[in-house]
């Protein structure tokens, strides 16, 4: 069960429940990051490995 607790993209009433089934997601990149935001996440991936061991 998920709550939508509000959003600055829309005006639309929120905090009401939602109580249907998500069975999955898929997210797409529709164009490659550039050069720095590729090394933040390369550098963010290590960090995230050093803290899972």
């Amino acid at each position: 069960m998920g709550r939508d607790t509000g959003s600055p993209v829309g005006a639309y009433p929120h905090d009401f429940p939602f109580n249907g089934r998500i069975d999955g997601i898929t997210l797409e990149r529709l164009e490659e990051p550039g050069a720095a935001v590729q090394a933040e996440e390369r550098k963010r991936a290590f960090a995230a490995s050093l803290s899972a061991q």
